[in-house]
């Protein structure tokens, strides 16, 4: 491996990667977009602002099954009353 393809190798190893999902941008677009966040992350970065996790998907969070199950049937609705206090 020659020295230029080390440089290669290693900056497409720490450089972003994008995917365009809809759409058919130019070069020029996709620069401008790659410019604009580059910029926006390195100021956050320079702020020490934290990378913000998306939240959890409450659907998919498996803290519903630790929930009492249900126990439909006579006087199901007075028993719900008294635990109220």
């Amino acid at each position: 491996m020659t020295g230029d393809e080390s440089a290669v190798s290693a900056e497409s190893e720490t450089a972003p990667r994008v995917t365009v999902l809809t759409g058919s941008p130019t070069e020029v677009e996709l620069a401008a977009a790659h410019a604009v966040i580059s910029a926006v992350l390195a100021e956050q970065h320079e702020r020490g602002v934290e990378r913000v996790e998306p939240p959890i998907d409450q659907w998919s969070s498996r803290a519903h099954a630790l929930r009492q199950p249900l126990a439909p049937g006579p006087g199901a609705w007075a028993a719900s009353r008294r635990m109220r206090g």
